[in-house]
């Protein structure tokens, strides 16, 4: 069964397409660390490896873990700090993020 959608210009006008570049960011440095992962992008990777040969992406690496149905795990921690903010429980982080009080 077929679905047919009739839209006015208007309509059209006020459809927003929005990718967000730290999802586009994470998945890039997946599909860097894993390239069987996304064959599609084979080419980009065959173009964009040379011009990331002289970067350590080490730290940033560390921060965003393989994803589960890669099926290895994430070991590309070399950073203390790095390890021990991918270590950290949610109530952890936040509990250091909040405000701090100035009343003594």
């Amino acid at each position: 069964m077929a679905v047919t959608w009739v839209l006015k210009p208007e309509d059209v006008a006020r459809i927003r397409f929005a990718f967000s570049p730290l999802w586009e960011l994470v998945a890039s440095l997946r599909t860097l660390q894993d390239p069987a992962r996304q064959a599609l992008h084979l080419p980009w990777l065959t173009c964009v490896r040379p011009r990331l040969a002289g970067l350590d992406l080490d730290e940033l690496l560390a921060l965003v873990p393989p994803t589960a149905s890669s099926g290895r795990a994430s070991t590309r921690c070399s950073n203390a700090t790095c390890c021990a903010v991918r270590g950290s429980s949610p109530a952890a982080a936040r509990a250091s993020c909040s405000p701090r009080s100035t009343r003594p």
